[in-house]
């Protein structure tokens, strides 16, 4: 297996891999969005917008004052009477090349430019296709059909609600590339090949990982324990209990350690040095000075995230990504294969699905879909793999072929939900239910709560297109017909289009 692995940039895989890449970028143009995702993404690109322009990380206290409330996205520093933004500093440094571009193509680079989209898609565009390179690399481990490893990244990039992220300018997409990047070369470690350079590759991307989101560092006991039982598991045949425990045996983790560790070690200093000169302390992480509804932000009921992560509408990981569904199934025949790996992601998953719960904004505020663990669900949905294997195995049989057609149909419904969402701006959801706030009708209220954004925005395609907005046909009555005609102007008015280059 290792050493067809390693042929897998030779022969028939160049060209599957470069088909892949191919088609992401086709698809990546096409579907490049008209507008600037806002809020935390635009916040940290105004940090970067300041290092350009005056090689600072202040922001100018106007423009902080006026962008939410104090502390909500711009720290003020009292002492030093200036303000941060309080995002891990890689979220500001990675944008510097594509507002730098902007900046020599424009001859000028302000705070906010209608223009700015362009670079930022052809910035994503880059991501993604990294980040579907990794995952091609990562399925081409567990099948050996290179045919169901790009269809697995395909079906992940468009049918599920990565597809959203992968369009918007928001930090999703590369805390999932970092994912990706850093549980590849972790296990790509334990194949014996260049192992101290796989090793020093997955601190790399970790080290990125906690650089944009310093919460991440909860997964190094995980780490840790990877490579004691990946140490075990090589040396328990090799030696008795006794010579196995005793410290020279241990020692002789230290190089994997150190490898993995030294960029974290960095990451973690600059961290620290940052949180310094920011916000006068080593350990002040910015987060302190504003609090959603006055409360800290791991104040969260850990059951109710857990509900809403699985059975909310809005939210469900198995609706906003439904390979993971499918992949429940090839569990058993996965795990029996891959026993060490399916425990590694399984790890990371549930240590980041945890933790989430208890967030008090688990819903991580404007967005779409469950956000948080976006980047968990393409590992975990990697059993998806072990299913798609088991029905081209026995693709003569009825079972088999019931199974493909149920999720060929489930798959090409959610592939139309995605596009209903991208079709319309970012958070087109969010301020009509704003707008319509006025009408006090829990009917009203309970449509754009409960009822997922793809099916929302499907009906609203079809209002632009004149048939009647359901969610209105039971209020308007309440309304003078002036009224309700400046209702529709306002919602259509709202319905424009978010693809750059077509309507």
């Amino acid at each position: 297996m290792n050493h067809e692995f390693n042929q897998l940039l030779l022969t028939k895989h160049r060209f599957v891999l470069g088909a892949l890449i191919a088609f992401v970028f086709f698809v990546g143009i096409l579907s490049m969005p008209r507008e600037e995702y806002i809020a935390d993404p635009m916040a940290v690109r105004c940090e970067t917008v300041s290092l350009i322009n005056g090689g600072s990380l202040a922001i100018p206290a106007a423009l902080a004052q006026s962008f939410g409330e104090r502390g909500q996205f711009f720290v003020e520093n009292v002492t030093k009477e200036k303000w941060y933004c309080k995002y891990g500093i890689l979220n500001s440094l990675i944008y510097l090349p594509a507002l730098f571009i902007q900046k020599c193509c424009e001859g000028i680079l302000s705070y906010s430019s209608p223009s700015r989209v362009i670079y930022l898609n052809l910035f994503n565009l880059l991501l993604a296709l990294a980040s579907a390179v990794y995952l091609f690399f990562i399925a081409s481990r567990y099948t050996k059909r290179e045919v169901v490893a790009f269809f697995y990244v395909a079906a992940a990039f468009y049918t599920t609600y990565w597809w959203n992220y992968l369009r918007g300018h928001n930090s999703e997409i590369y805390q999932v590339l970092f994912v990706l990047g850093f549980y590849y070369h972790l296990v790509r470690s334990c194949d014996g090949l260049k192992t101290r350079r796989h090793e020093a590759l997955a601190g790399l991307f970790f080290s990125l990982l906690i650089l944009t989101k310093v919460v991440y560092v909860i997964l190094l006991p995980v780490v840790g324990l990877f490579f004691i039982l990946e140490y075990y598991q090589k040396r328990q045949n090799q030696e008795s209990l006794f010579s196995w425990c005793s410290w020279r045996s241990w020692w002789s983790l230290f190089p994997s350690f150190c490898s993995f560790g030294l960029p974290v070690a960095l990451a973690m200093g600059v961290i620290l040095g940052v949180n310094d000169y920011k916000f006068g302390s080593p350990f002040e992480s910015g987060y302190g000075q504003w609090q959603e509804r006055g409360q800290p932000i791991f104040s969260g009921h850990f059951f109710s995230g857990l509900s809403h992560f699985f059975f909310n509408p809005q939210y469900s990981i198995f609706i906003y990504f439904p390979l993971l569904l499918f992949a429940l199934f090839g569990y058993p025949a996965f795990f029996k294969k891959f026993r060490f790996q399916t425990c590694l992601f399984l790890s990371i998953g549930l240590v980041i699905l945890l933790v989430n719960a208890k967030l008090l904004t688990w819903s991580g505020g404007w967005g779409y879909g469950p956000r948080y663990l976006l980047v968990m669900l393409p590992l975990l949905s990697l059993p998806f793999l072990a299913v798609l294997d088991s029905i081209i195995e026995q693709r003569k049989k009825a079972k088999a072929m019931l199974a493909g057609g149920v999720i060929a149909l489930v798959l090409l419904i959610s592939l139309k939900l995605q596009m209903n969402v991208n079709a319309l701006p970012f958070f087109v959801n969010f301020r009509l239910q704003g707008a319509l706030a006025f009408l006090h009708d829990p009917r009203v209220d309970l449509y754009f709560s409960r009822v997922p954004f793809g099916i929302i925005n499907g009906d609203l395609l079809a209002f632009k297109q004149g048939a009647s907005l359901p969610v209105l046909e039971s209020v308007e009555k309440r309304l003078s017909p002036e009224r309700a005609e400046q209702l529709h102007q306002f919602i259509r008015s709202q319905l424009t289009s978010n693809y750059y280059f077509w309507k």
